[in-house]
């Protein structure tokens, strides 16, 4: 544990200093500040699209930078050789990967929480009236499905070229949206094809619509705790699930 936590410490100051970290961050800044500059709107109105318009710039950023340095975080390692370096005795494979893991975490942790400050300020300087407090789900929300990509990011570039990785993530995210409206359609639609090719569809890609919760906050419409707790647990099973690919994954990679 003590070695992963060191090697986790040398990560995060190595994330920090990236400068797509800044960018993202102040991407998404600049999205709340604009949110305030909407044009005259009735009072319900303008507080609706500040909302929306502030989380969906701060989801987007953590997204693309997660998809991002997902897709590039260990290549680089590697292209660099700088992976001998770090994989020489007391480290060995999986710490590197689960080290990586947790550092890219922390690192978005913090921006996320940076993200949210910034909202919440906006907000009181507004005069949105809005629970301040839970405001915070639905950033947290956003975090789940960004470290999900990530780390999905992340196992698929072991093994695909950065292009082919970045559009196939981007699929899933995009139909990890689309699941639920796939599971409808799978109640009205009589077929067998159809019906296995969803179940399976269902099955094997992560139905990031559980993570979307904007509209709580946009509509003051909070569900019970159990709710956030059980999706929570859901984006942490398929985050265990893609960094234990990636352990096998890379303990079986060639690095010569």
């Amino acid at each position: 544990m003590k070695t992963i936590y060191n090697l986790t410490q040398f990560f995060i100051l190595d994330l920090v200093y990236r400068k797509i970290f800044l960018v993202s961050l102040l991407l998404s800044i600049l999205f709340v500040v604009i949110s305030l500059l909407l044009g005259p709107l009735s009072y319900s109105e303008e507080a609706r699209l500040s909302i929306n318009f502030s989380l969906a710039g701060s989801q987007l950023s953590l997204i693309f930078l997660s998809v991002l340095v997902g897709a590039t975080l260990i290549k680089e390692d590697i292209s660099s050789k700088a992976i001998h370096g770090f994989l020489t005795s007391p480290f060995s494979r999986h710490q590197y990967v689960v080290a990586k893991v947790l550092s890219f975490s922390a690192v978005l942790f913090l921006m996320t929480f940076i993200m949210w400050f910034s909202f919440f300020i906006s907000s009181v300087f507004i005069g949105i009236e809005s629970s301040y407090v839970l405001s915070i789900l639905p950033f947290f929300g956003a975090y789940l499905e960004s470290l999900v990509l990530f780390s999905m990011s992340l196992c698929f570039s072991l093994f695909l070229s950065n292009l082919v990785n970045i559009s196939a993530v981007f699929s899933l995210f995009l139909m990890g949206h689309w699941l639920d409206t796939l599971a409808f359609l799978t109640k009205k639609v009589e077929g067998l094809l159809f019906n296995l090719i969803s179940w399976l569809l269902l099955k094997v890609i992560p139905n990031l619509e559980t993570l979307n919760w904007k509209s709580h906050l946009t509509y003051n419409d909070w569900s019970n705790a159990s709710f956030y707790l059980n999706n929570s647990a859901y984006a942490l099973m398929w985050i265990l699930f893609f960094t234990l690919l990636s352990v096998f994954i890379f303990n079986k990679k060639d690095l010569a």
